[in-house]
């Protein structure tokens, strides 16, 4: 299967435009893992250009060989130069669309709350297979060694063939599914809306372990180093342990922080820790920026932000970015978490960033998508 940088080559898409080295951001969190981190992001948050995408842009964006892939809510669906927001092309796909993108070899795979995983061709946006499922897709597909894996609001992780859309295996949570899943070594994992997380085989989709949250799961999960961390709501029960660390291979527990806030968005993780927002209520309520110690999930420190983060993390470098419910994109300090440097849009910000090669690409709700360095 072809790449996507060696087909915008052949078709003629692949720009060369300025200096700038792309790094790629192809799917929800970055890698497999989830670990959402770059090499390198902006430091001033300066606008470069905007694309208008005609309604809200929930849809987290993806970046593969300098085209930036992003949808709107109504379902179009863009390819457009990363270096100067020039369209490539356009899909209408007369759906609706809030989950984060992926991109994988020649395909892009794009959710719908009408229960479909489509698979685009990314030199043309046409659609190649299209899979149904039987509940509303909130949950970004993971595609590693040619496999497709998406959860459904129907409870089930699929497994599909990537190049085709042919389902392998389906099991069954005991919730909804609306986090992405995430993948390492040989098991794929997610949560569930009855704080259910489970990792699964990813040959044939048995259980290898599973673990019971205090709360629902919308979040996913990252890995590294043998741990996986992973977060949870809070149904207004108190101090419960929010944020745990477990074993990725066995599932067992190697330390929990324990609060009375929600954690929403995806965490981060690296240079051995662990950074994440929590919600003193939601939907409405502010958030605290937090590092842990990835060893032990001892904290390190903690910041305000004032408003909701819905927005899952990235890190390039020693900054934080996310967007939140004031509009803007927070750029904060791994040192300390204060802010560094913002940017207003017009609207909340449901989206998380993708970053690359010293850009980042963010959607609001104000229907636009933003690229700033």
């Amino acid at each position: 299967m072809l790449n996507l940088r060696a087909l915008f080559v052949a078709a003629g898409l692949w720009l060369t435009l300025g200096p700038t080295a792309h790094c790629d951001w192809p799917l929800f969190r970055n890698d497999p893992q989830r670990r959402g981190v770059a090499t390198a992001g902006p430091t001033a948050l300066s606008k470069l250009w905007t694309a208008d995408l005609g309604a809200p842009a929930d849809a987290a964006p993806v970046v593969v060989g300098g085209t930036v892939f992003a949808a709107g809510r109504t379902g179009r669906v863009v390819a457009l130069a990363a270096d100067n927001g020039r369209q490539l092309w356009a899909t209408e796909l007369n759906a609706t669309v809030v989950t984060p993108l992926a991109a994988a070899g020649d395909l892009l795979y794009v959710g719908t709350v009408e229960g479909w995983l489509l698979a685009l061709e990314a030199a043309t946006g046409r659609v190649k297979w299209r899979f149904r499922t039987r509940g509303p897709i909130a949950s970004s597909p993971v595609i590693v060694g040619g496999k497709a894996y998406v959860g459904s609001g129907d409870r089930g992780l699929y497994a599909l063939q990537a190049a085709t859309g042919d389902q392998l295996w389906r099991t069954e949570w005991p919730g909804e599914i609306q986090a992405s899943p995430t993948a390492w070594g040989e098991l794929v994992g997610v949560g569930d809306l009855e704080g259910t997380f489970r990792a699964v085989r990813t040959d044939n989709g048995q259980t290898a372990w599973e673990a019971k949250l205090a709360g629902p799961i919308r979040c996913s999960a990252a890995v590294e180093g043998g741990l996986l961390v992973i977060g949870c709501m809070n149904r207004g029960l108190g101090d419960i342990l929010n944020l745990l660390g477990l074993d990725s291979a066995t599932g067992a527990q190697k330390w929990g922080s324990k609060g009375k806030g929600s954690v929403s968005a995806s965490p981060v993780i690296a240079g051995g820790k662990v950074y994440y927002a929590t919600l003193d209520g939601y939907p409405s309520g502010a958030a605290t920026l937090r590092c842990a110690d990835l060893a032990n999930g001892k904290e390190l420190w903690k910041s305000g932000v004032g408003y909701v983060v819905d927005s899952s993390l990235a890190l390039a470098g020693s900054l934080l970015y996310f967007g939140a419910y004031d509009g803007k994109v927070h750029a904060h300090s791994t040192e300390n978490g204060k802010l560094a440097a913002s940017f207003q849009t017009e609207d909340k910000i449901y989206s998380a960033p993708a970053v690359d090669g010293g850009r980042l690409f963010i959607g609001s709700t104000d229907g636009k998508l933003y690229c700033l360095h």
